[in-house]
């Protein structure tokens, strides 16, 4: 993707449709996270993520908390189809 500021919503922060079908062409996949407590895996928040990594840093400030805290807390998955 290129640093172009019309990537970027000034709002939001997230990508705009244009990119965001530039993200999606590069193999973006689905992510949730789920409580460590619980044996059903239930997802609690789901995202669209280039890897994990994307998807913890997505998931970790919808929760306000740093990386290392959410995952002591949940577990990150790919969507399976």
């Amino acid at each position: 993707m290129s640093d172009n500021r019309d990537d970027w919503c000034y709002y939001s922060g997230m990508p705009s449709p244009k990119a965001y079908n530039k993200l999606k062409e590069m193999g973006m996949k689905k992510w949730y996270f789920y409580s460590k407590r619980d044996k059903k895996k239930e997802a609690i928040g789901l995202c669209e993520a280039i890897n994990i990594d994307d998807a913890l840093e997505n998931f970790s400030v919808g929760k306000s908390l740093d990386g290392d805290e959410f995952l002591k807390l949940f577990e990150i998955e790919e969507e399976r189809r």
